[in-house]
């Protein structure tokens, strides 16, 4: 489930990773620094919910990590994104 008060952000993350992009692009895109207390609030509970993957899992910290959605979370957010009729 999207929380509340970040909808707006979740969904811009979501559609920004349809292909890998790193965390400085993915935080730039809604109006972040690369900072690792942003990257700690916006981007991992992502990873942690599994609505983003690592394309390096095994070295997380990696400077050459990318982020892309998640097949399931590629569906979500086509329904999101979907106006009610």
């Amino acid at each position: 489930e999207l929380g509340r008060n970040g909808d707006d952000n979740e969904r811009s993350i979501l559609a920004k990773a349809l292909k890998p992009i790193d965390r400085a692009l993915l935080l730039n895109h809604i109006g972040m620094t690369n900072h690792r207390k942003n990257y700690e609030s916006y981007v991992l509970p992502m990873v942690n919910k599994a609505w983003l993957t690592m394309t390096i899992p095994d070295k997380p910290t990696s400077p050459n990590q990318k982020y892309p959605t998640t097949l399931k979370d590629c569906l979500v957010l086509a329904l999101l994104q979907r106006k009610p009729a």
